[in-house]
């Protein structure tokens, strides 16, 4: 809608109507106390990826079926590949994990109104997932000053892709080499 259709091939946008969306995510922000930093054993380390399996087919069926205390996760570490991210020695981080839609849909409607539940269920995750990167990134609980959660329906509502894509078409080798995408 920003460009308009009329200014691509037809070719182009049948092309792209059939391509996949990627996959969703739930996001955890958070802005840490000044003491946080001299907690980590290594201040190298920056994005960090936690799982409970080597079998990706695995951790698909537990993200699909919407088993988010064993899907994998990655905490990043902002602060430590730039410190100017948070002034007075304070750390950003982050725990991100990809998560169907399909989750999230039976909260649609109390998204737009009553929300008690939504905001129940987004806390509940959140803090399971803190806990889950506790494993391997100690104390990061008791360090929080500031903390912001996007689920699957937050992405869906500020970047209008459908179901909250994250990458707005799924990144398949089927989708993602040049001649696949060309215009033309």
């Amino acid at each position: 809608d920003m460009v308009g259709k009329q200014k691509f091939s037809s070719r182009f946008l049948r092309r792209m109507d059939r391509m996949d969306p990627s996959g969703s995510a739930f996001i955890v922000r958070l802005g840490l106390d000044a003491g946080f930093a001299s907690t980590l054993a290594n201040r190298d380390d920056f994005e960090i990826f936690i799982s409970d399996t080597y079998d990706h087919d695995q951790d698909q069926r537990w993200r699909m079926n919407g088993d988010h205390e064993k899907t994998s996760i990655i905490a990043t570490l902002y602060s430590n590949a730039d410190t100017s991210l948070a002034k007075n020695n304070k750390f950003v981080a982050g725990i991100l994990q990809v998560q169907s839609y399909e989750y999230w849909k039976k909260y649609e409607s109390s998204y737009a109104g009553n929300k008690a539940e939504y905001y129940k269920e987004k806390q509940r995750i959140a803090d399971m997932l803190i806990r889950r990167a506790e494993r391997v990134v100690p104390h990061i609980s008791k360090h929080i000053e500031v903390l912001d959660i996007a689920t699957p329906l937050t992405l869906k509502r500020y970047t209008g892709n459908f179901n909250g894509a994250g990458l707005g078409c799924a990144n398949t080798v089927h989708q993602s080499t040049p001649l696949q995408r060309s215009p033309q």
